[in-house]
């Protein structure tokens, strides 16, 4: 046996397994800033962080998603919570990615496999640009990891907006491997 092996050995020890989570987020917006609402330990410690300066917030939900905890933690989300997404941040293949939906209380995870053959035409590179249509940033490993190894989006509905925030920014434009480029404004969605 040669040290390859051992080192092989060794490494495959600490490789993460495909479709292992590590982290959970949760975006959501409030209609109002009401505090009566708490219907669980979860939604009471939120509040606290609740200010009448904004209506958009974030929070770590990682140690909530486990399928019967978080399904709780839905259904007693209070009324004035709109507008949530989830984010689940996993690995696949040994390469980190961003699983997000709109639509928390439906969806798979892992992810499901589309039947049949879907040619999706890989992203080469991604830019935000400003109100002129002058590039901002590259953006281009954020939007793969949000992709997902099929460049599918996980067969989610999600828009740009979802991915990132940026104060100046107006659009982004997506080059694909083909050389054709797509712009999307915003509150497009991305993979129509």
């Amino acid at each position: 046996m040669t040290i390859f092996y051992w080192w092989n050995l060794f490494i495959s020890f600490f490789k993460p397994v495909n479709n292992e989570i590590e982290k959970v987020f949760m975006e959501y917006t409030l209609s109002n800033h009401d505090t009566r609402t708490g219907k669980n330990k979860f939604w009471n410690q939120e509040m606290k962080y609740w200010s009448k300066h904004s209506h958009e917030y974030w929070a770590d939900i990682t140690s909530y998603y486990k399928p019967e905890i978080f399904e709780k933690l839905v259904k007693k989300m209070p009324s004035n919570i709109e507008n949530y997404i989830l984010q689940i941040k996993y690995y696949s293949n040994n390469k980190l990615y961003k699983f997000i939906t709109r639509n928390p209380t439906d969806y798979d995870w892992p992810p499901k496999q589309q039947q049949g053959m879907k040619f999706v035409m890989p992203i080469d590179k991604a830019y935000i640009l400003d109100t002129l249509g002058n590039q901002l940033t590259v953006v281009t490993d954020k939007v793969k990891k949000c992709a997902g190894p099929k460049f599918n989006f996980h067969n989610q509905k999600i828009k740009v907006k979802d991915i990132f925030d940026y104060e100046h920014a107006s659009s982004c434009q997506i080059q694909f491997i083909d050389g054709t480029s797509k712009m999307y404004k915003f509150d497009d969605y991305l993979n129509n």
